[in-house]
């Protein structure tokens, strides 16, 4: 099941917003012994498909909030994509809570149970994310097009603010 919330937030993680901020996968340690993955239930499959889908609804989204002007249109596109975000959460939630409650995983409910909130916590929170990283990037971007604008002996542009924090995950 972490398996399905890391491949969820993969997924997610690789659109072109958040491709510089997140940093790259720890390489795996070669003396650990290769486990062979258990299969994949139906719904598994169908939630990582779906994961998929939603990863490129997200890069889709963040294209269009480039193009926004206002903050209503920029609400608009982001209330747009939230629905697909809450189905995914809701799927998720779902189908990781059963996990959580089967017998053979009694001993690591807990852990499990957490996990999965903060898988589905992240899956629900990343239209707004995504929409505060366009912010702040284009923020970024006009202070510096305002600074070379701006004639050598004028004051500096105002540092802008850091990047947001990833979704918790």
């Amino acid at each position: 099941m972490r398996r399905l919330i890391l491949t969820a937030a993969f997924a997610v993680l690789t659109s072109p917003a958040l491709a510089q901020e997140t940093p790259a996968p720890a390489a795996p340690e070669a003396s650990a012994p290769e486990t062979p993955a258990p299969a994949k239930s139906a719904e598994e499959q169908a939630i990582e498909t779906e994961a998929a889908a939603f990863s490129a609804a997200m890069r889709v989204m963040q294209d269009e909030l480039v193009k926004t002007t206002t903050q209503e249109e920029a609400d608009a596109v982001v209330a747009k994509y939230q629905p697909q975000a809450d189905a995914l959460a809701d799927r998720m939630s779902a189908f990781l809570l059963a996990n959580a409650d089967r017998p053979e995983n009694a001993d690591k409910r807990e852990e499990l149970l957490t996990e999965a909130a903060r898988g589905v916590r992240f899956v629900r929170e990343l239209p707004a994310f995504i929409r505060s990283a366009v912010d702040q990037a284009v923020a970024r971007g006009n202070a510096l097009a305002a600074e070379e604008a701006a004639p050598a002996s004028a004051e500096p542009a105002p540092e802008t603010e850091a990047a947001p924090a990833v979704p918790s995950a």
